[in-house]
């Protein structure tokens, strides 16, 4: 399977935003973890597309209210003539984050639905983490003393949960961590530049890759 990453730098420079990319995944990505840069946009109202599919990424408004279900989120926020700019790509983040965080939820649970988010944005993080964490305290106290062996499944849920909180926790600016991660185990990744490496400002850069 393969799903859209974003990334975010500390700089106005999309170049320099995808040099420090290609950095990173030579430490992060295995032989499976392919990738495809798709597109980049900065704090300056520079759009770039990284290969032919990326208007349907740089055409997406957020944060709007939302409709249908959080899978279909994406695929239903696309406005004709809209120029996506780096605050919808950071609610576009958030949407990852709770996307993934649902994986691991009982069927038709989810940690926070879309209204929520459209009334909380961007002030997203606490109150996710308190109900992560609670959620997260909740599954561990279901566990029966012995674990019975067919527990695998729900311990694979609370590990994943419990390290997206961790990564969650660590995020400058949220919900980009600075912590290392995989692709595995995360979804949104802060690149540093260095102070003077490169032009003032931020960059949000999309990277579809393979897991």
């Amino acid at each position: 399977m393969h799903a859209l990453y974003p990334f975010y730098a500390n700089t106005s420079d999309i170049d320099l935003t995808i040099e420090k990319f290609e950095e990173w995944a030579e430490f992060h990505c295995d032989e499976n973890n392919w990738w495809s840069l798709v597109c980049a946009v900065n704090s300056k109202g520079e759009r770039r597309a990284l290969r032919q599919d990326a208007e349907r990424v740089l055409s997406m408004s957020f944060p709007i209210r939302p409709t249908g279900d959080l899978a279909e989120y994406v695929a239903t926020r696309l406005e004709p003539g809209f120029k996506t700019t780096v605050d919808d790509l950071k609610a576009f983040a958030w949407i990852c984050v709770i996307y993934d965080i649902d994986l691991y939820l009982e069927r038709g649970e989810t940690i926070m639905t879309k209204e929520e988010v459209f009334n909380l944005y961007p002030n997203i993080r606490d109150e996710l983490l308190r109900r992560l964490r609670d959620t997260i305290i909740r599954k561990y106290k279901e566990v029966e003393i012995p674990p019975k062996e067919d527990d695998f499944l729900r311990g694979y849920s609370r590990v994943k949960l419990s390290k997206i909180f961790n990564f969650l926790c660590r995020s400058n600016p949220p919900p980009f961590t600075v912590l290392d991660a995989t692709p595995y185990e995360y979804r949104c990744h802060r690149l540093y530049v260095k102070e003077g490496e490169g032009k003032p400002g931020e960059t949000i850069l999309i990277v579809d890759i393979h897991t």
